[in-house]
This record gives C-alpha cells, structure tokens and sequence, in this order.
C-alpha cells in the first residue's frame, strides 16, 4: 500500500477474509498522509527561516526545501458495496488512533428526517424534497445551510449521523454533502463513483485523491448497472404504441388526427 502512494500508482490487493485488510489499509494511507502533512508543513517552515536554523531546529537537508510550501495533501475516498460495509469500515477506524474529518455519503432515503419526506421513496421522495428545500419549507435543511461547522461530528457512521441530525436538528443528508467538500476522508458505495449523474452532483473535488475500491470484485457488476437501463414490458409495450401512432400519422394525417 506504502509502495503505491510512494510511486503514484495503482495497486491490486488481495487478503483472505479475516486478515484485517481493512484495518491494514486505513493505518497504511492514514499514517501515510500525516507524514506527507509533517513533511510539507516542515518545508513551509524552511522557506521563512534560515537555512542554518532550518537545520538546527528541524535536523533537515537542504535538498528537502521545496520550492512548493502549499499542503498538498491528497484526500482519501473509500468505495465500499454498501453502506453496511462502509459502517464497517468506520468501526474498524474507531479502533485506530487516527481522527481525521470523515463525511460518509448516503442518500436521501436513508437520511432524511423530516417527517413528511421521509414518508415517500425513489423518485418521488428526491422531488419532493427539492420542492420543499427550494420553497424553505424544511428546517432541517435551513439549519445545515445556517450551519459553519466544518465536517461531520468525530468519526459517525449513517446511525450517529441521523441522531446527531435529530439531536441538532440539522438535515443529515445536506450537512454530510457539505462535509464532504473539506473532509479528509469520503467515504460513500461504488455507485456514487461509476455513475456520472451522481458523481457530477456530489460536488467533491476528487482530483489527486486515494481512491480505495473494498471489496473490488463487486466493482464490474456495479459498473455494468451504471451503464445499463431497465425496460419492463409495460414500457416496451407503449414504445410500440407510440411508434405505431407515428408510422398511422405519417400515412394517413387526417385518419389519426380524427382518432
């Protein structure tokens, strides 16, 4: 793992169940991410001091001061199947010493509270909402625009977030988008990656991230889903009605504008 984010490559792991591949991965990227912090804020300090100093308080070569003082640091996306899986994750990382600024990515079906919303699904229930933040009828969605607080409360799976949402009442699934933006770690299901549509919408700068694919043989199956459509008979059955009322229209007007 150390070796491809040294190297800025791909990396294709595989570990027997059990193993704690998950564990290994998260103190891997997160320990290596706070040594590239260290290192930058080091060279940072370097530019504003003399060398001589540089190398009495900090014990650094001079071929270590960069001309680039900006944290650069690569924020980290963990893709995982389901949510489920990703609470998983997140208890793995409640073991660890590493609190780094986490939003975990839901949707609207999962996290809303508010007590009309939440009695739709699909479709009907994403409209829905949008109608209501858009007429400022939600006050849930009110609070988390009014909100400044940078990133989500410790490190809080689907559950913490919905009851820290209930508590503060703040919408959950607003305030975790908003935490996103900033957050160390994202975490959210293949789905939010492969898909376009729902990767454009998140609004998460993904440019230069570490992006980790758990449990990666599910990866194709999703991908396919992504790109595929479904079509019930119902629906074929109205293509060819439709197609059929064209193919009458363009041979004889007047007979199907009569019917």
């Amino acid at each position: 793992v150390i070796q491809a984010l040294q190297e800025d490559t791909n990396a294709l792991l595989e570990s027997p169940t059990g193993t704690g591949k998950t564990l290994c991965l998260l103190c891997a990227v997160l320990g290596w991410r706070r040594q590239l912090a260290e290192k930058q804020s080091l060279e940072r300090k370097a530019k504003n001091d003399p060398l001589h100093e540089v190398r009495k308080e900090f014990g650094v070569e001079t071929d270590l001061v960069s001309s680039s003082f900006q944290l650069n640091v690569p924020r980290v996306v963990y893709a995982s199947r389901t949510h489920s899986q990703l609470s998983g994750v997140i208890k793995e990382l409640k073991k660890t010493s590493y609190r780094p600024s986490i939003a975990i990515l839901g949707s609207r079906q999962q996290m809303c509270i508010h007590p009309r919303v939440s009695e739709y699904e699909g479709v009907r229930q994403n409209s829905e909402c949008r109608k209501t933040v858009q007429n400022r009828g939600c006050s849930f969605f009110n609070n988390a625009e009014k909100s400044s607080q940078g990133g989500s409360q410790g490190v809080m799976d689907i559950e913490d977030l919905i009851a820290f949402g209930r508590e503060t009442e703040v919408c959950p699934f607003y305030h975790s988008r908003a935490s996103a933006k900033n957050a160390e770690v994202v975490l959210l299901p293949y789905n939010y990656l492969v898909d376009p549509k729902i990767r454009g919408s998140l609004g998460v700068d993904m440019r230069g991230a570490v992006l980790i694919f758990d449990e990666a043989h599910n990866l194709s199956r999703v991908c396919a889903e992504a790109a595929s459509i479904d079509l019930s008979a119902k629906d074929l059955a109205q293509c060819i009605e439709e197609v059929s009322r064209c193919i009458r229209h363009a041979q004889d007007p007047d007979q199907v504008a009569q019917s």
